[in-house]
């Protein structure tokens, strides 16, 4: 099955639904829409990140709530010390065997999980 995206129309989404009978086994690599948001907004820098906030004139000064640093997303995910999802990401680095940078993190799809169930806030 291949879900094909047809277009927008209002707050609703239309899709086209294709059946491959030649194929034996069929795969699903849909994500929960969700999950492809937030991964996206992550991957743009377009999300409820403080240093973006304070750019679009939404926050006073972009700074982490809680170590005073500026929030950029790679602060978010690699180097806040007491958030939750920076914790289980590096955590994920390590038992995965992967290096903790931006690109990587953002790019593994082993990783999605992982950020999108330790997010204690709006992305």
């Amino acid at each position: 099955m291949t879900l094909v995206f047809r277009r927008r129309t209002g707050h609703k989404y239309s899709y086209l639904l294709t059946y491959y009978r030649s194929i034996q086994r069929i795969e699903f690599f849909i994500n929960p829409r969700h999950k492809d948001v937030v991964l996206t907004r992550l991957r743009l820098g377009k999300c409820c990140i403080n240093a973006y906030l304070h750019q679009i004139g939404k926050h006073p000064n972009g700074l982490c709530n809680s170590c005073n640093k500026p929030e950029t997303i790679t602060h978010f995910l690699l180097e806040c010390p007491h958030n939750e999802t920076c914790s289980a990401v590096l955590a994920g680095c390590n038992s995965l065997g992967l290096s903790p940078t931006i690109d990587i993190v953002l790019s593994d799809s082993r990783q999605y999980n992982i950020i999108t169930s330790t997010l204690s806030r709006k992305i």
